[in-house]
Formats: structure tokens, sequence, C-alpha cells
């Protein structure tokens, strides 16, 4: 699949398209983006920039120019937003979406490589076509919630209460389950998607053991790996039948004994008292 500009121009996007509800990047953290090797998705804080610019394949592509701010902006792919900073605009978005979509007529087999975040822009692209969506993950991180709520609308996250382990490669710490669960409140008392609420479901572990993302349209992929983990892995799309067997006995999962839903949970306001 030919990529209709090179990666470094992609790659800035690629932040800008999973962090929508943030602040936006300047043109400095662009550049510095495009510049680096993935994955920095926590690399910039102001003044900790590394980089400058890159030359973005400048023979191959001589439209683009020294910097991917500049670039970006004149194509329209991303747009002003405050403060000096700049967010994706939907032809951005389009842009990625129509760089990563499968070949329609075939079962989708996406690779995915820490090393290559444009997989999971097309993981993503694919699964906002499932419909009341669930994710199973025994070993889910609360730092993947908002892209997967961004791709999936009032999705729902079977997962269970334990820890989980640093990931390296996404900059991802480990988290003890307590902590894991606050994660999950927090990000859950944030983020409501129209009139479609995000859900965190807790099972027993003896109940989960492989990765899915799953639809109720007789849609779903099998994951060999958990989203955005240390190694490379292989998502694979399921044949109607065998998704919709799964759906519905996740289905019986989420709502059996020993299931329990998240509560969201916001942060306190400055100055306001909290239980001790």
């Amino acid at each position: 699949m030919t990529e209709p500009l090179p990666q470094s121009v992609i790659r800035p996007l690629y932040m800008l398209w999973l962090a929508q509800t943030g602040p936006g990047m300047t043109a400095a953290e662009i550049d510095f983006v495009a510049a680096s090797k993935f994955p920095i998705e926590r690399d910039w804080n102001g003044g900790g920039l590394r980089g400058t610019s890159s030359l973005l394949m400048e023979s191959l592509y001589p439209v683009v120019g020294p910097n991917a701010s500049v670039y970006l902006l004149s194509a329209g792919f991303i747009g002003p937003a405050a403060q000096g900073t700049f967010k994706i605009t939907e032809q951005g978005i389009a842009l990625l979406r129509g760089t990563m979509r499968q070949s329609e007529g075939t079962n989708a087999v996406f690779k995915l490589d820490p090393e290559a975040p444009l997989d999971y822009i097309g993981l993503l692209s694919e699964l906002d076509s499932l419909e009341n969506p669930l994710v199973i993950d025994p070993y889910f991180h609360p730092y993947d919630l908002e892209a997967v709520v961004d791709a999936m609308p009032g999705v729902r996250l079977i997962t269970v209460d334990r820890y989980v382990e640093k990931v390296e490669a996404f900059q991802k710490p480990k988290l003890k389950a307590s902590l894991k669960q606050g994660q999950f409140e927090e990000i859950l008392g944030r983020r409501e998607v129209g009139d479609s609420v995000a859900e965190v479901i807790y099972v027993p572990a003896q109940e989960l053991h492989d990765r899915y993302f799953l639809g109720a349209n007789r849609k779903g992929y099998f994951a060999g790996g958990s989203f955005r983990s240390n190694k490379p892995t292989v998502v694979m799309e399921l044949e109607p039948e065998h998704a919709s067997d799964l759906y519905a006995h996740y289905e019986t999962v989420a709502t059996a004994d020993g299931a329990k839903k998240l509560e969201p949970r916001t942060r306190p306001e400055s100055g306001e008292q909290t239980e001790a």
C-alpha cells in the first residue's frame, strides 16, 4: 500500500489525531515529532524539545519544504487552534484514513509494530464500523482508553482488576491495580461522546484470555497482543458467525455475577474538600 506522503509528515498528523480533544501542538512540537523516530508520544513539553525540523525527503517531495508544520498548514491538513497551537482538520483525518484503509472484499489483517504509528491508524479507522463495540483485553492499559473511545464512541471495555506492566515502546508506566482503576475512572469522568458514554467493566480474570474487538453487527477482530504493546503483532478479521458468537458470549460475561462496572470520577476542584 503506497503512502501519499512520507512517514515524517504522517507522524505528527497521527499524534494530532490521537489527541483531538487536547490543546493541540505548536509548530515546534510538530516539527520535533516529524524529525524523531517513533515512539516519542510523551517526549515533548515546552522547553524540553530535542529537535527542530526535518528536510522531509525534499528530493522526493519538494513541495514539503524544511518544516512539516509549514507544509501541513499550507496543505490544509492542520489548522490554527488556540495560543499558537494547531489541530488536525477533517482533511487531515481523511488523509490518514485513506492512507491505511484496507482493500474491500478480503478479510483484513493488520500488522502492528510499535515503531510504525500508521499501523494503529489503520486499525482504528476500521474499528469505527463496529456497532455497539466491545473491546476484550485482560491487559488493556488506561493510557489507551481515550484513543479507543475516539475511534469507537460508546465502547465497552471488558478487562480485569489486575496491575498492568510497563510498556516502554509507548512510555506507558506500570500501574498497580488501584492506580489503574483510578486512571480508568478519571478518563470516564471527562469523556462523553455525544449521548453515548464509554464503559469499563471488570470481570473475573478466568473469564478472559484472548483479545478481541467485536461489534453487534457480526463484525470483529482477533488481536494477538494488547493495543500498543512492546512487540509487533497482528490483528485479524473474524468470520461473521464467529464474531457474532463471541459478541454474545462476552455480553453475557459483562453482565454475569462478578462483573463490576467502573463509575466515572472527576478530580476535585481546587480547594474542594475530599474525604479522608
